[in-house]
C-alpha cells in the first residue's frame, strides 16, 4: 500500500515538472533564437540503482524491473532543430541557417547564442539585446556609423568597406553545450567550437523559437489529466490505508 502511494505521488511530481518545462517553453515562444527543452522519464528505482555518488545516471545500462516503483525525470536535453526565419529588413538583425552560433562576450566569459537581434551602443560596439559584446575574428566588433551590410559568411561591411567578420562557430557534439540562460550556451566537456562551414548568415532575418504551440497545448492537457489521475489514486489509497488502520485498532 505504501509503495502504491509512493508510485502515484511520483506520477504527480513528474507531471508537475513536465508542466513547468512546457510552461517555460510556451513562455519563450516569442523569444528570438530560443531552443525548446526535451524531458524524458524513467522508472525511479532504476535511476537510483544506476546513480553514482555525484548523482550522474547511466541510462543505457538500465535494466527495468517488472514491478514499477514510480517515475522520475531521467534527463533533459535541448531540441536543436531550426526555428522559423522571419524577415525584418533590419540591417542588424541576423539569423543563422544551419547549426552555427554567434560568439559573444559576457561578464562570465565566452558564450554562444542564436539570438541575432543586434544593436550598436554609443561607442559603436556591436552588442546583443542583453548587452553582450559580439565577437569577431579580431575580438569585440566596433563599427563606425554608416550603411551596414552583413554577408552570408559573417563579413561586416560599412559603406562598402570591410570592417569585421562575425565569429560563427559550429560544434560536433551539440549535446555537450550547456544552457546558462534563455538563449545562451556555454561549451561543456567535449564541446569544441570550430569555424562554421555549413552555416550561413542571413541579414535582415531573425530565427524564431522552435516551440510547437499546438503540440505543447495537447501535451499540457494530457499532463494535467495524468496529474489528476495520480492525485485520485493517491487519495483513494490513503483512504484505504486509514480504514485499514482503524479496523486494526478495533482488533
Amino acid at each position: 500500500m505504501i509503495e502504491g502511494i509512493y508510485t502515484s505521488v511520483s506520477g504527480m511530481t513528474a507531471a508537475m515538472w513536465l508542466q513547468a518545462r512546457l510552461g517555460h517553453d510556451m513562455t519563450n515562444a516569442n523569444t528570438v533564437g530560443y531552443k525548446s527543452i526535451r524531458t524524458s522519464l524513467s522508472d525511479f528505482a532504476v535511476l537510483l540503482e544506476t546513480m553514482d555518488a555525484e548523482g550522474n545516471v547511466n541510462i543505457p545500462d538500465v535494466i527495468v524491473h517488472d514491478d514499477g516503483n514510480g517515475v522520475a525525470i531521467a534527463q533533459e536535453s535541448t531540441d536543436w532543430s531550426q526555428g522559423p526565419l522571419r524577415n525584418t529588413n533590419r540591417p542588424l538583425d541576423v539569423a543563422i541557417s544551419g547549426q552555427g552560433f554567434l560568439e559573444v562576450q559576457t561578464p562570465a566569459g565566452i558564450r554562444y547564442t542564436r539570438a541575432g537581434r543586434l544593436h550598436q551602443d554609443q561607442e559603436g560596439m556591436l552588442i546583443t539585446a542583453e548587452g553582450h559584446a559580439v565577437m569577431g575574428d579580431a575580438g569585440p566588433i566596433q563599427l563606425p556609423v554608416g550603411d551596414i551590410t552583413i554577408g552570408e559568411g559573417g563579413e561586416v561591411i560599412v559603406d562598402g568597406e570591410p570592417r569585421a567578420r562575425l565569429t560563427i562557430v559550429e560544434f560536433g557534439n551539440l549535446e555537450a553545450l550547456e544552457r546558462v540562460g534563455g538563449t545562451l550556451f556555454v561549451a561543456g566537456d567535449g564541446a569544441l567550437p570550430q569555424a562554421a562551414t555549413e552555416s550561413r548568415v542571413q541579414q535582415g532575418y531573425l530565427e524564431g523559437a522552435n516551440v510547437d504551440m499546438s503540440s505543447n497545448m495537447t501535451s499540457l492537457i494530457a499532463i494535467q489529466r495524468l496529474y489528476q489521475l495520480a492525485q485520485r489514486m493517491t487519495l483513494a489509497q490513503d483512504d484505504i490505508l486509514n480504514q485499514t488502520v482503524n479496523e486494526l485498532a478495533k482488533v
